[in-house]
């Protein structure tokens, strides 16, 4: 008796749950981690009357071209409102609010935005601004000597492990 018949059902029911589970659910998280949270209600609804894995093609071959939320608020030229420092980073919790958090890396500041409202004001202090500045390359020294202190220890430890 051949069992063949057993693999190819088996390649059948995993090539159709990849098509319509696995294919599907990750079509939802890739829209919506570019801001179309709208879209995968659609590729849910349209799963269950089977033509979920072709309405996700379509949906996500839309949204290839579209950069990630994290992309769009980082690109940002954006300015802290405590310090006037430009060294700024920014994300949004989720897609379906508009609110975004920041915080300065020259200063420490965080803060909250809601898009639509206007930027907070922006207060210029050169002092903070150089004296973060002075913090980042401080740190930034810091962290090249560490890396290149656990360059030289690894290398003696393998010259003692030679011997």
């Amino acid at each position: 008796m051949n069992d063949s018949g057993g693999f190819e059902l088996s390649a059948i029911v995993c090539g159709v749950a990849l098509a319509y589970i696995i294919w599907p659910i990750w079509a939802i998280s890739y829209v919506a981690k570019r801001g179309n949270d709208s879209a995968g209600g659609i590729i849910f609804l349209t799963s269950l009357i089977g033509l979920g894995p072709l309405v996700a093609l379509f949906i996500v071959l839309g949204a290839m071209g579209k950069p990630l939320e994290v992309d769009l608020i980082d690109h940002q030229q954006r300015q802290c409102p405590n310090c006037g420092g430009f060294r700024v980073s920014g994300r949004r919790a989720n897609t379906r609010t508009n609110i975004f958090s920041y915080t300065c890396e020259l200063c420490g500041y965080k803060w909250s935005w809601t898009s639509g409202n206007s930027w907070p004001t922006v207060h210029v202090r050169p002092n903070l601004i150089a004296s973060g500045a002075q913090k980042l390359e401080d740190e930034e020294k810091r962290r090249q000597h560490e890396q290149e202190m656990a360059a030289a220890a690894y290398f003696l430890s393998q010259q003692k492990r030679k011997k």
